[in-house]
């Protein structure tokens, strides 16, 4: 499976993406705030480490069979609430996931928060 990837910025939403190996979600069935980010949207968040937060939210299995960035940070989504108020405020975050409605879920959670 490819990745899932959300970004936010503070408090607004920014989009989502991933790659083409993963299953399409298609606009109809996107049902979150937070939007889709093209590969070159994220390309472009990641040319810039010091303004960005990656947050993964795979599983330890899923971390170890697809691998990760060089430096995330790794929260499931059922633990996001809890560690909320350890993530930063002044970083792009941009939220890293095998599903794309886990990634959805978790940039609203985030957005709202």
């Amino acid at each position: 499976r490819a990745l899932a990837l959300v970004a936010l910025l503070g408090a607004s939403t920014l989009t989502h993406a991933q790659t083409a190996a993963a299953p399409a979600v298609s606009a109809a069935d996107w049902k979150y705030k937070t939007q889709r980010l093209k590969a070159a949207e994220v390309d472009a968040l990641l040319a810039q480490p010091d303004k960005l937060l990656v947050l993964d939210l795979r599983r330890p299995d899923e971390l170890i069979k697809y691998g990760s960035f060089p430096v995330y940070l790794n929260i499931q989504n059922s633990e996001l609430e809890k560690y909320l108020a350890y993530l930063p405020r002044d970083r792009v975050i941009l939220t890293v996931s095998n599903h794309a409605q886990r990634a959805g879920r978790a940039g609203d959670i985030l957005t709202e928060k």
